[in-house]
């Protein structure tokens, strides 16, 4: 009555919502669930930190309907984007969407404690099997999505792999500060740069300045756009 009395009744309805509709709190010991995506011609490995609640349920990778990771894939490449459910088709759609362009997907972390699906929770990880990945495959570029899988990485898998990894701007919607937009042009000159790295081509950074993408790493030739703009 007290509480009443002190703050308008609309307060005192929305306070009460919002804490019975809090997530628990609880911590779940969680294995990834499902396997990476990738083959013998894959090229560049993409990885993310550790599985979505959703991406769980749905077993393949960027379930969340928010999260912007197929909308930028599609748009880098002028592919169509994929339906958000779990059906059979839409899951081979992305399957093929990633190995037609000699992508390859997985997460850092193999095993953790973690509240829901955030990322900022995990605790007592246990690194994936990336090294294995990179032996039956093609690849020599590493991306992460994320400062989180930049971190698990570099503290777990660098030194196996011996690869220094591009850190890209996260697609979750928890890095509301890049819009769609930004996100696009930042995957775009990273994954385009991968694209042409042997083929000794020009690619403009900034309208005036051009490389020559075989003597320079991806992190020379994006340190451009994505240190100077890197917010997440």
């Amino acid at each position: 009555m007290y509480f009443q009395e002190i703050y308008p009744p609309g307060i005192v309805i929305r306070c009460l919502n919002v804490v019975m509709n809090m997530p628990n709190r609880v911590y779940s010991r969680l294995t990834h669930g499902f396997g990476p995506v990738y083959d013998e011609f894959s090229e560049t490995l993409i990885l993310g930190s550790f599985p979505s609640a959703r991406s769980r349920e749905q077993g393949f990778f960027y379930g969340h309907p928010q999260n912007r990771f197929w909308k930028v894939i599609a748009a880098v490449y002028g592919e169509e984007v994929p339906g958000t459910d779990a059906s059979a088709d839409t899951l081979e759609k992305k399957r093929r969407m990633i190995l037609s362009h000699g992508l390859a997907l997985y997460d850092v972390i193999e095993e953790c404690d973690i509240i829901g699906s955030s990322d900022s929770s995990i605790r007592n990880a246990l690194p994936a099997d990336i090294k294995s990945i990179i032996e039956a495959s093609r690849i020599k570029r590493i991306l992460v999505n994320g400062r989180t899988a930049e971190k698990y990485y570099v503290k777990y898998q660098e030194k196996q792999t011996g690869i220094k990894a591009i850190v890209l701007p996260s697609t979750s919607p928890a890095n509301a500060a890049w819009h769609l937009e930004e996100l696009t042009e930042a995957w775009r000159r990273v994954l385009q740069a991968a694209d042409i790295q042997e083929s000794g081509n020009r690619i403009s950074l900034n309208g005036s300045q051009t490389h020559k993408v075989q003597r320079l790493s991806l992190n020379e030739i994006c340190s451009g756009f994505i240190i100077k703009n890197n917010k997440a």
